[in-house]
């Protein structure tokens, strides 16, 4: 009898640890797939702000996403600015968008992060960029 209940709770922890690890993969997973459009939708934005850029000028000052016109529209947790010239794309540092807008962007150094205050590209390297307002630490910006 007692080899019964042991086997049985035996089963039971390999049951309940194997969902456990199910779902922490499946929280891994949709957090990728959300930095990753996250990433392509930073990637998205350049793009029509640049095609916008080539027929008018932007004033520096912070952008209005929608009025690209961009279908479908961007993810809202996205921010854009014009400053000293430059185009900055932001967004919190949600898990793995830093590293998702490297690889979609082909390692551009313009693929940054906050840190310290400071704009830095992905090997610390700091781009001696004053920041526009809005973008704060821990953000994860591209700039063009």
């Amino acid at each position: 009898m007692g080899y019964a209940i042991f086997a049985f709770a035996l089963v039971f922890f390999l049951i309940v640890g194997n969902v456990q690890i199910h779902t922490s993969s499946q929280t891994d997973q949709s957090s990728s797939v959300s930095a990753d459009h996250l990433a392509t939708d930073m990637l998205r934005l350049a793009g029509a702000v640049n095609d916008w850029r080539y027929s008018r000028t932007l004033s520096d000052g912070p952008l209005t996403v929608s009025q690209f016109g961009m279908v479908p529209a961007p993810d809202s947790r996205i921010s854009a600015a014009i400053s000293g010239g430059r185009l900055w794309i932001w967004s919190a540092g949600t898990s793995g968008l830093a590293a998702s807008l490297a690889t979609q962007s082909d390692d551009s150094a313009l693929a940054c992060t906050v840190s310290g205050g400071r704009l830095k590209m992905s090997d610390g390297t700091d781009m001696n960029l004053s920041l526009p307002a809005g973008v704060a630490e821990g953000n994860v910006v591209y700039l063009n």
